[in-house]
């Protein structure tokens, strides 16, 4: 399960500002990235999205769009 949370440092700790849907005590990865590039990351997926699903014959999963789009500089 993917959830996009955003989030605080504050007193060296990572705060979120909504509540998460995980157990007390599970683990899980965070990707720390400045919130002013989070619109144009949307606008990225969803234009990534909308030419997979375009050249694609079967439904591409957000997931998957999100994978291909990792460490693409936007060259």
């Amino acid at each position: 399960m993917v959830q996009r949370v955003r989030a605080r440092f504050t007193d060296g700790a990572i705060v979120p500002l909504e509540p998460l849907d995980v157990a007390e005590g599970q683990e899980f990865l965070i990707t720390v990235q400045d919130s002013e590039h989070d619109e144009a990351e949307a606008e990225d997926a969803g234009l990534a999205r909308a030419i997979a699903e375009g050249l694609s014959t079967k439904p591409v999963s957000k997931q998957r769009v999100l994978e291909s789009l990792q460490g693409w500089d936007g060259a």
